[in-house]
Order: C-alpha cells, then sequence, then structure tokens
C-alpha cells in the first residue's frame, strides 16, 4: 500500500500527484511498489528491502543522494504470543521529501495521519525529528502498559501458582529486552543524527533532537528497572514454587512413616506364631487402637521437633 501525502498549510493532506507529495508511505510494499519508488526517487532497492528485514537494527546511512535510516519501533498486538515487540521502519529523506517503508500498521505514522498538526517552519529534518520524538514517546507508554501488566499478573500469582501467568511473565521479559535493546541502538542513531551537519546547523533542529534523547534516556531507564524488577520476581516465584515443592514432599514421607506403624502391627498380628491377643475376640480391636496411639505419638514428636 502506498500513501501520498502534501504540506497544507497546518495539516498533512492526501494527494495522487507523487511530485506534490512531501511524504510517501509505504506500507507492506510488493516488490513492484518497491522497484517503481526505487527508479523514481533513484534510491537504492536493497535500502528499501533492508527497511523490512524484522531483524535489521537501527542505523543511519548518509549517501549523496538521500540520507537513509531504519528506526525500531514498538508494536502491540494481540493475535501474537509476546504482545509488545518492535519492529524495523524505513526513513529516506531525498531532494525535499520524505519517504517512509514500514512492513505494518504502526502508531507512530498514524499519529501523523490525523491529530498532528504542523509548524510554521515544518520541514523534512523537522518531519524525521517528530518521528522520532513520537517513537520514544510510544516507547514509555507501552512500558507504562508492561509494568501495570506485570502488577496485574503478580497479584494472581499470589492467589494461586499456575504456568499460564508464569509464561505470561516471561513474554513479558521478553518484550523488555527488545524494548531495551531497539531503545539503545535508536540513541546511538539519533546522537549521529546530531552530528550531522543539517541537523546541527540548526539550533531549533538541535533543541529537538535533544528533546529527542531525553525521552530515549528515559524510556531505556523504565525499561532496565521494570526488566531488573521482573526478573527479580521470576526469581522470587521460582523460589516459591521449589519450596512449596519441598513442603509437599515431606508431608508426604511424613505421612508415609506415620502409615508404615500400623501396617508393621497388623503384619505381626498375621504371623503364623502365638501372639498374647491370639483368640481374643477384640484382637483386632486392641491392634487398632494400639496403631492409634503409636500413630499420634509419632505426630507429637514431628510437631515438636518443627517437622510439620
Amino acid at each position: 500500500m502506498v500513501k501520498y501525502y502534501m504540506l497544507d498549510q497546518e495539516n498533512l493532506i492526501k494527494t495522487e500527484n507523487i511530485k506534490d507529495s512531501f511524504w510517501i508511505y509505504i506500507e507492506d510494499p510488493s516488490e513492484e511498489e518497491l522497484l517503481k519508488h526505487s527508479e523514481l526517487m533513484d534510491i537504492d532497492l536493497d535500502d528499501l528491502k533492508n527497511s523490512l528485514d524484522m531483524n535489521e537494527i537501527s542505523r543511519v546511512e548518509f549517501n549523496d543522494n538521500y540520507l537513509f535510516f531504519i528506526l525500531r519501533v514498538p508494536i502491540y498486538s494481540k493475535m501474537k504470543e509476546i504482545k509488545f515487540y518492535t519492529e524495523p521502519i524505513g526513513i529516506f529523506l531525498y531532494n525535499n521529501k520524505v519517504l517512509t517503508v514500514c512492513s505494518s500498521n504502526n502508531n507512530v505514522f498514524n499519529y501523523f495521519m490525523g491529530v498532528f498538526k504542523l509548524s510554521l517552519a515544518f520541514t523534512p529534518y523537522s518531519f524525521i525529528l517528530n518521528v522520532l520524538n513520537r517513537n520514544a514517546s510510544l516507547y514509555l507508554k507501552m512500558l507504562t502498559e508492561i509494568n501495570r501488566r506485570t502488577g496485574q499478573i503478580e497479584k494472581e500469582l499470589q492467589q494461586s501458582m499456575k504456568n499460564k501467568e508464569l509464561i505470561r511473565l516471561l513474554n513479558l521479559e521478553k518484550s523488555l529486552v527488545f524494548f531495551t535493546t531497539s531503545l539503545r541502538s535508536n540513541e546511538i542513531i539519533t546522537r549521529k543524527l546530531r552530528r550531522n551537519k543539517a541537523f546541527s546547523s540548526n539550533e531549533d533542529l538541535v533543541e529537538q533532537i535533544d528533546d529527542v534523547l531525553i525521552e530515549i534516556k528515559q524510556a531505556m531507564e523504565m525499561a532496565d528497572i521494570y526488566s531488573n524488577i521482573l526478573s527479580g520476581m521470576m526469581d522470587a516465584f521460582a523460589s516459591i514454587i521449589s519450596n512449596n515443592l519441598n513442603i509437599v514432599m515431606k508431608f508426604l514421607a511424613l505421612i508415609t512413616i506415620v502409615l508404615q506403624i500400623p501396617t508393621l502391627i497388623f503384619s505381626f498380628g498375621g504371623m503364623n506364631y502365638h501372639l498374647p491377643w491370639q483368640g481374643n475376640p477384640f484382637g483386632a480391636l486392641y491392634l487398632s487402637l494400639i496403631s492409634i496411639v503409636l500413630a499420634i505419638i509419632l505426630i507429637i514428636i514431628f510437631h515438636y521437633k518443627k517437622f510439620l
């Protein structure tokens, strides 16, 4: 899918003419669409394809004809096992036009198609920085949601230990690893942009970049804190589960020992030599009473020794 947007005072509006466009939005493109825009804008086809590579890390390249960088954005999906993850997007700056490539719909670009209002001095460079700032804000928002879900799962685990909740915690921990790695690489390319002459020569752009770096730094610290909390929580619950298993095994072992007493006594009663209660109609009752008394004595000893 390809959309073209042009500048109209304070808004970005759709247009059908690529020549009038300011922003070219490409989502989940076909091979033909990539080839077409590669030729029209004189952009390397491999760079366009790299923007769709799920394993591509954030990086920036300053070519002779265009500025190109890959940014990893946070994604939330109800359909996947890991709800929070990151995907790459490609951003190209060429001849005062911005071309973006992404593999799926995301809230970073959707923001600029809706309520976003342009400033009077809006340029392709400021648009890129707005994308970076919006991306950092989404990380903060999703990290807050991850922390909320972690607290909710913790309350559920305090009531009952289930594998389902533990798997959910594990998936959240994986999400935090994805976020931390992506944020670090995003910070690197943002600092590289700050050193570029096109950005560093403009004080307003430098101020915007500094704001983006603050947002990214805050998101990185939040991700690290939440990751440490979640890791410690997983270790604590693993210790609790192990301790509960030890308690159950100890209880079963003590029950087995107590049950051995009547078994042993009734075994003597079934032997083929004379015992005092043989022939007595109440012999079985005597055996039962002796077994119960010895079992109670053993339970009292276990309780006194704090085995129970």
